[in-house]
């Protein structure tokens, strides 16, 4: 009897270590973890020069709001806006691959390929302008421009467009709903306007990177930190910088040589002189947003380079003269990998 209380009696001091170990370790767990002071001027200083992208709210619209949206919508998939129906907005911009079609350049409906590489739809109505020259200002402005582009949706003109939709009742009646202040619903502007409400709504979300921002310093890894560090302290952020990192200003590319002899490009873009004819404009072109852009390639204007590693050593070197190594390459490369958001529920359907 003894030996057995004695046993009964370690066993309950051991349960009782075991249960204060527990207890101990639990509570080290839920203590909150107190960044170094390297972390928090890192994050300090991505926060003076980033800002986390607004989030766009269905439920924030009014009704009429969203007969605009989902007629937006209704056009942007739709065949009817290209001349020989072979193609719709979402041909090039394809909505479940992050608004681009990852080809160098993309195919008109009559089968002729531009010059310029297709960017992303995705967040693109918050960028000060469109298109590579940045020759517009507005996301509705834009929307125009492909429609009647030779080399994209070939149509001749806008009466062509109008009285083509006005061949579809459901058009007539979608517009009339939409529009129910105009005496004339299908116009050039209304087409445009609903194509642009549809396209603000295209607002990617909950990247890793976003979620750091707004303080949770583990969202990033020790790596993709480290290539945030080298992003700013190398000299990139006074380009993409804002919430888009980038998207809003434009830049010479290159400023340290021309920019072929990186690339490899055989056709020679003037970028903003094509519209302006002034010399300073010569190869000025938008600065991309760095958003999604993992999931964006190939880079640049022209689409050349379809490596993101060649492409950030490539604008290390045209635009602050520099050559990063191997590993720095990498550990910015990481960093970019963070800003891959979540595509949106395009379903704006209303009870």
């Amino acid at each position: 009897r003894h030996i057995t209380k004695m046993k009964y009696r370690i066993y309950v001091l051991n349960v009782f270590w075991i249960i204060m170990l527990i207890s101990i370790s639990c509570s080290e767990a839920n203590k909150p973890i107190i960044p170094s002071k390297i972390e928090t001027s890192l994050h300090q200083k991505a926060n003076a020069y980033i800002s986390p992208l607004p989030s766009f709210d269905i439920d924030n619209k009014s009704d009429l709001e969203v007969l605009r949206i989902n007629l937006g919508k209704k056009l942007f998939l739709d065949s009817l806006l290209s001349f020989n129906q072979t193609q719709n907005c979402s041909t090039c911009h394809i909505l479940d691959k992050y608004g681009v079609d990852n080809k160098r350049v993309s195919e008109g409906d009559n089968g002729r390929t531009g010059t310029r590489n297709t960017p992303t739809i995705y967040n693109a109505s918050l960028q000060f302008a469109q298109f590579w020259d940045a020759h517009v200002k507005t996301i509705e402005e834009q929307a125009s421009g492909p429609l009647f582009g030779t080399d994209e949706m070939g149509l001749p003109d806008t009466t062509f467009l109008i009285n083509r939709l006005k061949n579809e009742s459901n058009y007539l009646v979608l517009f009339d709903l939409a529009y129910p202040d105009k005496d004339t619903t299908i116009t050039i502007e209304t087409i445009v306007n609903s194509l642009g409400e549809f396209q603000k709504t295209l607002i990617t979300s909950g990247d890793r990177f976003d979620k750091y921002l707004k303080g949770d310093y583990n969202a990033i890894s020790q790596q993709e930190k480290s290539g945030l560090n080298l992003f700013i302290d190398k000299g990139c952020i006074p380009c993409h910088s804002g919430s888009l990192i980038g998207g809003n200003m434009e830049q010479k590319f290159s400023i340290y040589g021309y920019y072929w002899d990186y690339t490899g490009s055989t056709f020679f873009d003037k970028g903003k002189y094509k519209h302006t004819k002034e010399d300073n404009d010569k190869f000025v072109f938008k600065v991309p947003s760095l958003r999604n852009v993992t999931m964006t390639y190939p880079y640049f204007h022209d689409g050349s380079v379809d490596n993101l590693a060649k492409a950030i050593q490539i604008m290390a070197q045209s635009e602050l003269n520099t050559t990063l190594t191997e590993e720095e390459v990498e550990d910015i490369e990481a960093f970019l990998g963070s800003l891959t958001g979540e595509i949106p529920n395009i379903d704006f359907k209303r009870n």
